[in-house]
């Protein structure tokens, strides 16, 4: 028989000391309108003559008109302190940066106060880059951000390019390379849950990143780099990408759809982040990713009714 201290709402959940930082109690928005991200003094070691992992405090304004401040980490060559990591740019008019002339204006997507042009750019820094945010021990959250999904189907440049919204991946300790350098990752050392567009498959993917794993093996898109939960063909443009996951139960949707519902424990923490990885494509050629309308905060708690859901949440 159940007893009845099962059947309960884990609400409770919210009681906790809130952090500007702490996903499972705080929510965090970024319009990215103007400015850039991530692009203070870098924390991690040496590589290509800069510091990796540069980091940066910024009092963003979120959608309810709340000021809070979000730490960003810009991995890789996030020092130098230059547009060319995380611009936020006029996505209307043709930009080119320091590294890349990026392929011309797109639309602007709407966002919850009108027609806004702006969108953070996350560009390529040696194969990948990436914006980050939460806390390491981060676990039962949400989040979501519209990303512009390139298709490079027809004719398209041979090679790599992803745009992911990153889940629970970057854990303090067991994310970072070694040799040249040294930094966080999505995919490469620890792994971590994302929605990954592939622009040269032109599809999206609901992934787990299994981590431990080469970069040729990610570029080459080997099988067991990664596991893919469900997946889904687009149109160009503008997709929003959601990841949400309390305890073992994560689900994955886009525009609003879902794509994948799983039970996987493989990652229970890690911080969220917004991930370009590319390789074998001229640099002429690549994309970067821009991404928008970025919102996480605390996973919906859920209204457990049976043992084994308690066991799957908490």
């Amino acid at each position: 028989m159940l007893r009845p201290a099962f059947c309960f709402s884990l609400a409770a959940i919210a009681a906790l000391s809130v952090s500007a930082q702490d996903l499972d109690t705080t929510y965090v928005s970024d319009e990215f309108t103007s400015g850039s991200r991530g692009n203070a003094l870098g924390t991690g070691p040496t590589f290509n003559n800069s510091l990796t992992d540069g980091t940066e405090f910024l009092a963003i304004t979120n959608t309810d008109g709340v000021t809070g401040t979000i730490n960003y980490i810009n991995i890789f060559a996030g020092a130098t302190g230059g547009e060319v990591e995380s611009p936020v740019y006029n996505v209307t008019v043709a930009q080119d940066n320091q590294d890349r002339t990026l392929p011309g204006a797109i639309e602007a997507i709407v966002a919850s106060g009108g027609a806004d042009p702006g969108a953070v750019l996350v560009g390529d820094d040696g194969g990948t880059n990436g914006l980050l945010f939460g806390e390491n021990d981060d676990a039962n959250y949400f989040v979501e951000a519209a990303v512009y999904c390139y298709n490079r189907t027809t004719p398209g440049p041979p090679g790599y390019e992803t745009h992911s919204v990153m889940f629970r991946g970057a854990r303090d300790g067991e994310g970072l390379l070694s040799g040249g350098g040294g930094s966080y990752t999505m995919d490469r050392v620890a792994g971590s849950f994302a929605i990954t567009w592939d622009a040269q498959l032109g599809t999206v993917f609901a992934r787990r990143w299994n981590g431990s794993t080469t970069t040729a093996d990610i570029t080459n898109r080997v099988a067991t780099t990664f596991t893919d939960f469900g997946s889904t063909t687009l149109a160009e443009g503008w997709h929003t990408f959601r990841i949400e996951g309390y305890g073992s139960v994560i689900t994955f949707t886009v525009d609003g759809s879902e794509l994948a519902s799983v039970i996987d424990s493989t990652f229970p923490n890690g911080r969220a982040g917004l991930i370009y990885r590319e390789a074998s494509v001229v640099s002429a050629d690549e994309t970067q990713a821009y991404f928008d309308n970025m919102r996480a905060g605390p996973a919906t708690p859920p209204t457990v009714t049976s043992v084994e859901q308690f066991e799957l949440y908490r």
